[in-house]
């Protein structure tokens, strides 16, 4: 089946772009107006590439112009939650959609990752980046690993990199395009040894944790039938009210051991 959907993580990159044109640029004065439409109209008068664009369409323009998807059928833009964030969600959204765009989609999707902003450090890091890697992938266990691409240029560094580790362990492609560089890579495997063994010897905690954001001390020791292995300490996250949930890289291994076990079957 042919590759042909695309996972974006969203920053704010246009703004910043915006801000370096002239005060009577369209673009500019559109996005100051906050007029969406507006601003993907201007967008379609540039050169996809023009760094004017921002690093989402550069990006998305250099994963397309390389062949690395057949077709562009569906675009997920994961999106921050702030309010500059789901702004450049809606250019994005009207420009991948219109008729006119060079490297237009036949569908659009947005999708905002609750507490995914700088607000709160701690809720940033134990929910924001846990909800990231559960909407990636859900993306991937539904549409299937062999359709899908990450794109992890925009957005916060963590989540770059949150987001890298998701396509490579789900085993999907994962490009990235640095700012000096005028072309994505794909960015290289890296050795990920994770214990399967260990992820069935406490499917109920995965799943118990899967389902919620978090969980009291006491409710988890009831359902699991006592306290959870000591190994499983690097992968939960306890907050100040002594909560338990899955950290980021616990979510991402409870899905990369569910991906795993889905194949197995």
């Amino acid at each position: 089946m042919p590759r042909d959907i695309l996972v974006c993580t969203v920053g704010t990159s246009l703004l910043d772009q915006v801000q370096l044109l002239e005060p009577s640029a369209p673009l500019r004065v559109a996005s100051e107006r906050n007029n969406a439409q507006g601003v993907a109209q201007a967008l379609l008068e540039l050169d996809p590439l023009s760094s004017a664009c921002g690093a989402e369409i550069n990006s998305v323009a250099s994963i397309i112009s390389t062949g690395s998807l057949a077709e562009q059928a569906l675009i997920e833009l994961l999106v921050p939650d702030t309010a500059q964030g789901r702004n450049v969600a809606r250019y994005l959204e009207l420009y991948f959609r219109n008729q006119r765009c060079p490297i237009r989609f036949r569908e659009v999707r947005v999708q905002v990752v609750e507490e995914l902003n700088d607000s709160n450090p701690k809720r940033f890091r134990a929910m924001g980046l846990r909800e990231l890697v559960r909407r990636i992938a859900e993306v991937i266990q539904y549409h299937g690993a062999q359709r899908v691409a990450i794109n992890a240029t925009g957005g916060y560094k963590g989540e770059i990199c949150l987001a890298g580790l998701v396509g490579q362990a789900l085993e999907v492609p994962v490009y990235y395009m640095f700012e000096r560089l005028t072309e994505v890579v794909e960015l290289p495997p890296q050795p990920m040894s994770l214990d399967f063994s260990l992820w069935l010897d406490n499917f109920e905690l995965f799943r118990f944790l899967g389902r919620r954001h978090d969980a009291d001390p006491e409710e988890l020791i009831r359902n699991l039938g006592g306290q959870p292995d000591e190994r499983l300490e690097p992968l939960l996250d306890r907050a100040e009210n002594q909560r338990v949930a899955l950290s980021p890289v616990g979510e991402l291994f409870h899905r990369q051991m569910m991906y795993r076990f889905h194949l197995a079957r």
